[in-house]
């Protein structure tokens, strides 16, 4: 959760925060990062309304399976830890 939090303020800073001429490299990351924005927003809210509190272990394995889902769709393969 807090990964997901330092990202969305790192990418919605990161249109903001532009100094200096952008190198054409960097032009093509924060025109990603912009095009991806919608997206990104709707996971945070998804995420954010999921009930995950420590006592909640389905809302707990809820947000598991959402991030699972997310970081597969990058090429990461997450398998879940069996501990409950």
């Amino acid at each position: 959760m807090i990964i997901i939090t330092l990202l969305f303020f790192l990418l919605f800073f990161t249109r903001h925060i532009i100094a200096q001429k952008l190198t054409s490299t960097e032009k093509k990351i924060v025109a990603a990062v912009n095009s991806n924005m919608p997206e990104t927003f709707t996971l945070l809210k998804d995420i954010v309304n999921i009930n995950s509190g420590s006592r909640n272990v389905a809302g707990v394995k809820q947000t598991g399976e959402l991030a699972r889902v997310v970081l597969n769709k990058m090429g990461f393969n997450r398998e879940p830890l069996k501990v409950l």
